[in-house]
C-alpha cells in the first residue's frame, strides 16, 4: 500500500484579503515582496526554532486517486545534536479523506551518536479499496471492491562502520491485514483474504551511504540490499523470502540544482500475498500510476532520474524521467510493456534553513496512466 499522500496546505492566499499589511513601505515594496512577508509572517506563527529543535505545527491535506482528498494536521520536528551529523525528523500525521479513509502514523528517522540510526514507521489505516490483480497486464476495469483495515510497524536499526560510509543493520517488520465488504467473485475474495492476519518478517541489511544530507543530498552516492523472511516463526502467516537493491546517485548541477538518479529492483517468493509484493508506481516509484497496487508482481524494478531546482523563497521546482516494470518471471518478461514515464513538480521548504521539503507531483505514462501526488521528503 502506498505510503499516504501528504501535503501541508499552506493557507497563505486563502487568508490574505483578511490581513493586513499596513507595516509593508508600499512605495518601496513589490507585490511579490508584500506577499512573501506576509506569507513568512504566518508561517513563523506555525513554526518554533531554538536550541537545535524545530517544530513546525501545519494543517495538512492530500490527494490521490485510491484516497481522494484528505485532510489533518501534520506536525513536524526536527533536532540537530552537535554529537551527530544527521537530523533527527520526526513526522506524525493524522488524515481523513473523501473517501472515508482514516490513517493515524509516525515516521521517525533517528540518528544517535557513534553512527547509529533508527529509521521506523508505525501506522494504522481504514481504506475503502481496489483490487486490481496481480500482473503487468492493461487494467482498465476494477476486479474487486472492499474495505481494509491495516496496523504496520517497521524499523531499522544500523550502525555505521567507522569513517567508510558502509552501513550494516536489522530490519524488523509487523503488519496485520483485515478485509470486510469484499465485493466480487469468490476466487477473488480469496486471493484477497489469502493477505489477511498477520505477516511478519526479520532481516538484514547493507549499505554504502556518503551523501552530504540524508533530508536533501547534493552530492554523494546511498546503495542498500535489504533481505527479509518472512513466516510463522516470527508469528506470520505465510513463509516467504522478499530481497531488495536500491541505488542512488546525486550531483550539484551549477551552484544550487541537483540531478539525482535512481535504480530499484525487488522480488518476492512465490507464497507472499498481493499486498507483500513490490510494485511499480505511487509517490516514490514512478509517479505516474495512481494506485501503487495496479501493476504489482513478484519482481519490479525502476530507473527514474530527476533535477531539483531553486526557484525563490522557499519554492523549488522538479522535472523527472521514469521507466519501470513488473513481472511474474524476470528472465522470459522482465522488460516486456515497460512503463515509460515523465512528469514535474513544486517544492516548499518547511524550514527555511534546512532541506525538509514538502512536495507536488504530476506525471503520466506511457500506457495511459496518469496521476498527482502530494507528500513530505522527496521521492528518493
Amino acid at each position: 500500500m502506498m505510503r499516504r499522500l501528504l501535503l501541508v496546505v499552506v493557507c497563505i492566499l486563502l487568508s490574505v484579503s483578511s490581513i493586513s499589511a499596513s507595516s509593508v513601505d508600499t512605495a518601496t515594496t513589490t507585490f511579490p515582496d508584500k506577499l512573501v512577508g506576509l506569507a513568512e509572517s504566518i508561517l513563523k506563527k506555525l513554526t518554533w526554532e531554538r536550541d537545535g529543535m524545530s517544530l513546525a505545527v501545519y494543517p495538512a491535506a492530500s490527494y490521490s486517486a485510491q484516497q481522494g482528498f484528505a485532510f489533518g494536521v501534520m506536525p513536524m520536528m526536527q533536532f540537530r545534536s552537535p554529537r551527530t551529523a544527521e537530523p533527527t525528523t520526526i513526522t506524525p500525521c493524522v488524515l481523513v479523506s473523501t473517501k472515508k479513509m482514516f490513517e493515524a502514523q509516525c515516521e521517525a528517522d533517528v540518528y544517535l551518536h557513534q553512527g547509529v540510526s533508527i529509521l521506523s514507521k508505525c501506522e494504522f489505516y481504514y481504506l475503502p479499496d481496489k483490487y486490481y490483480g496481480i500482473g503487468n497486464a492493461d487494467k482498465d476495469s476494477v476486479l474487486a471492491d472492499y474495505d481494509v483495515y491495516r496496523y504496520s510497524a517497521r524499523a531499522n536499526v544500523a550502525k555505521r562502520l567507522g569513517e567508510s560510509g558502509f552501513k550494516v543493520g536489522v530490519t524488523a517488520y509487523l503488519s496485520y491485514l483485515k478485509f470486510k465488504n469484499v465485493d466480487t467473485e469468490p476466487f477473488i475474495a480469496d486471493e484477497i483474504s489469502y493477505a489477511s492476519k498477520w505477516s511478519n518478517a526479520l532481516g538484514a541489511t547493507v549499505a554504502y551511504d556518503n551523501r552530504d544530507d540524508v533530508v536533501f543530498p547534493r552530492r554523494g552516492w546511498y546503495v542498500e540490499a535489504e533481505s527479509l523472511a518472512f513466516g510463522r516463526y516470527v508469528g506470520g502467516r505465510h513463509n516467504f523470502g522478499y530481497f531488495s537493491f536500491d541505488a542512488r546517485r546525486y550531483l550539484p548541477v551549477g551552484k544550487e540544482a541537483v540531478f539525482a538518479m535512481q535504480l530499484y529492483w525487488a522480488v518476492a517468493g512465490d507464497k507472499a500475498s498481493f499486498y507483500n509484493l513490490p510494485s511499480c508506481g505511487g509517490t516514490r516509484l514512478g509517479r505516474a500510476i495512481p494506485h501503487s497496487l495496479k501493476y504489482i508482481d513478484h519482481n519490479a524494478w525502476l530507473a527514474q532520474g530527476e533535477m531539483r531546482m531553486p526557484l525563490f523563497w522557499r519554492l523549488g521546482c522538479t522535472a523527472f524521467v521514469a521507466a519501470g516494470n513488473v513481472s511474474k518471471n524476470p528472465r522470459t518478461d522482465f522488460f516486456d510493456n515497460t512503463h515509460l514515464m515523465a512528469g514535474g513538480g513544486l517544492r516548499f521548504k518547511v524550514f527555511p534553513s534546512q532541506g525538509l521539503n514538502l512536495r507536488l507531483d504530476a506525471g503520466v505514462s506511457s500506457r495511459g496512466d496518469h496521476a498527482i501526488y502530494f507528500n513530505i521528503r522527496e521521492a528518493f
